[in-house]
C-alpha cells in the first residue's frame, strides 16, 4: 500500500525503511522516501511479507 504525495523533478532521494512488526510468519514493513534538498515526503509504503525460514537456517 504506497500514497505518493509529490514528486521529485531533480535532485537526490532518500529512503528510510524499517521493520513494523514481525511474527513468526510475517513481517510488516514501513518504507518513507524523501526529498534529499527540501526534505519533504515524496511517498510512503507499507509493505506485508511472507517471511518462510530456509530449512536448516537460524535467524
Amino acid at each position: 500500500n504506497g500514497s505518493h504525495i509529490r514528486s521529485a523533478k531533480d535532485g537526490t532521494i532518500k529512503t528510510i525503511g524499517r521493520v513494523v512488526r514481525r511474527t513468526r510468519s510475517l513481517v510488516f514493513h514501513q518504507v518513507d522516501i524523501y526529498h534529499v534538498e527540501s526534505d519533504q515526503l515524496l511517498c510512503t509504503a507499507r509493505v506485508t511479507n511472507f517471511f518462510k525460514p530456509l530449512p536448516g537456517v537460524s535467524s
